[in-house]
């Protein structure tokens, strides 16, 4: 596999910066000679008067659009299960550690994207997480860590993420921004009857600065998809909704086609 020098460049510039603080990580090459980060993660975390001093072992790997999209993560001693409790496994086809809602993730990867960061405050405080959980044996976690997987969990990070009370909301809100990107001055699509700066304005700007417009379309098709045909009747706006979303899947395969030949 051929891999562009740029993304080996951004990725050796953010190991180095990472390597500082985390020393017995390495930078290495996957069999199809993908760059990855891999070692043992030490570290000594705090929360709420408890401490840990822990260690892991991982492999970090880099999406080929990286630092617009979030590092993967596998745990390399099998310390987490692979079908394990809703908060704690991974993702039974690749591996990788279900950090959360793949949404929520990214967003907040796109707030401070580097790898020192995304281990920092991402991996780290689900590790720390992990061995609390195991320690105490309780999974009375967060909503952050508990989302359920899938389209699910997209839509449960959605409806608290605009602070609205169920799909329909989510759904028109998600809408508006794949549409339209922010447009203060346009009504809000929540039905309050207030402009979009003076209502959801503020959690809608930064997924339209952080998140990749590519990335919320992938997840209003595949919530919409997911919901059962009740409530997707429940959609006042669901044959605009259908207009987009075969829109968007032509333009998808229209990339796709353009990209094979």
């Amino acid at each position: 596999m051929i891999v562009d020098t740029d993304l080996e460049s951004i990725i050796a510039e953010h190991f180095k910066e990472a390597a500082k603080q985390f020393p017995e990580l390495e930078q290495c090459k996957s069999q199809s000679g993908t760059p990855t980060v891999e070692g043992e993660l030490r570290f000594k975390a705090t929360r709420d008067q408890d401490t840990i001093d822990e260690c892991f072992s991982v492999r970090i790997s880099f999406p080929d659009d990286y630092p617009l999209r979030p590092p993967y993560v596998e745990e390399l001693w099998g310390r987490i299960p692979r079908y394990g409790t809703k908060a704690f496994h991974t993702y039974g086809d690749t591996g990788h550690l279900c950090l959360g809602a793949p949404p929520e993730v990214s967003e907040k990867f796109a707030r401070h994207p580097t790898l020192r960061d995304f281990i920092e405050k991402q991996l780290i405080p689900y590790l720390f997480l992990f061995v609390n959980d195991f320690k105490e044996g309780t999974i009375e976690l967060g909503p952050e860590v508990e989302r359920s997987h899938g389209a699910k969990g997209m839509l449960e990070f959605y409806v608290e993420w605009f602070g609205v009370k169920g799909h329909v909301q989510a759904l028109a809100l998600l809408k508006f921004i794949v549409e339209y990107g922010y447009r203060g001055h346009m009504a809000c699509p929540c039905g309050s009857g207030k402009r979009l700066r003076s209502c959801h304005g503020e959690v809608l700007k930064p997924l339209h600065l952080h998140r990749t417009h590519d990335g919320m379309c992938v997840d209003l098709v595949s919530i919409y998809l997911s919901l059962p045909e009740s409530e997707r009747h429940e959609i006042p706006f669901q044959a605009s909704l259908l207009g987009l979303i075969e829109k968007l899947v032509l333009e998808s395969k229209s990339r796709s086609t353009k990209t094979r030949n």
